[in-house]
């Protein structure tokens, strides 16, 4: 599962070939360092497991997410119209399946 999360974290349009450009330049990679992962996980085992996981299991993720960043007060500058949360959310320019 973190293999998974940390395609997404580290942004790159192939987290594979970006672990190993690390590691053979910094001999270690993030997937490593960050999520201590012995073996970087193909997209294919990545698929795999996210496919299993549905998606109301991160919902409540979401809800705490969202109630920290409101009583902090960082969703203050992206209401729109009184109370309406103006939210841009796409991962489609790095990731697709």
């Amino acid at each position: 599962m973190l293999g998974a999360f940390g395609a997404f974290y580290m942004q790159s349009s192939s987290f594979l070939d970006y672990q190993r450009h690390l590691e053979s330049r910094e001999g270690r990679s993030n997937a490593e360092s960050l999520f201590g992962l012995t073996q970087i996980p193909s997209l294919e085992q990545i698929r795999n497991i996210l496919d299993q996981v549905a998606a109301t299991n991160l919902f409540k993720i979401f809800d705490r997410i969202y109630q920290a960043l409101e009583q902090q007060g960082y969703l203050k500058s992206f209401e729109v119209l009184g109370s309406t949360l103006l939210v841009a959310l796409d991962g489609t320019e790095y990731y697709s399946s």
